[in-house]
């Protein structure tokens, strides 16, 4: 699960450096790839140590979250890309690897299949909803694509 939530972080931190290399600034994804780096050092203190695997899982996500601090601060202070138009999808997408992550520990891996999918279905209709929600131009979109469907529907 550890692996999980640090690809999560690192997809997320994909947006800001995306931008910066669309604007034609690559030090952001340098810098934040050296802060991203040093958790290969506290990966091998913790394997050193000899301590539990899930500690080493745990440093690359420790890398993950020092990464995206130094990119989304170049993006305000090099590119002035105001860092507010992050929070909305920082958060929706926070909510959903921690409600996913709460639902996992609370015995979702160990229920049957066709609970699995119940529930699964539910966690995806509560990101969409919290999407609807947050994002004004993802709701005028769902919105264009479904009016021409509703005469064929017959509504």
């Amino acid at each position: 699960m550890m692996l999980g939530v640090t690809q999560s972080i690192r997809v997320l931190r994909t947006i800001p450096t995306t931008i910066s290399l669309a604007k034609g600034d690559s030090l952001n994804t340098t810098i934040s790839n050296i802060f991203r780096a040093s958790s290969f050092v506290l990966a091998f203190i913790f394997a050193a140590r000899g301590v539990d695997i899930i500690w080493i899982a745990a440093s690359g996500l420790i890398g993950e979250l020092l990464a995206i601090l130094p990119s989304l601060g170049m993006l305000k202070y090099r590119l002035n890309i105001p860092v507010q138009h992050f929070f909305a999808p920082f958060i929706s997408s926070l909510s959903g690897l921690l409600l996913s992550a709460f639902l996992w520990h609370a015995g979702l891996s160990n229920s049957s299949y066709p609970i699995a999918v119940f529930v699964a279905s539910g966690l995806s209709i509560c990101i969409l909803a919290l999407f609807l929600l947050l994002f004004s131009d993802f709701r005028k979109e769902i919105k264009a694509i479904i009016r021409p469907l509703l005469p064929r529907a017959g509504f």
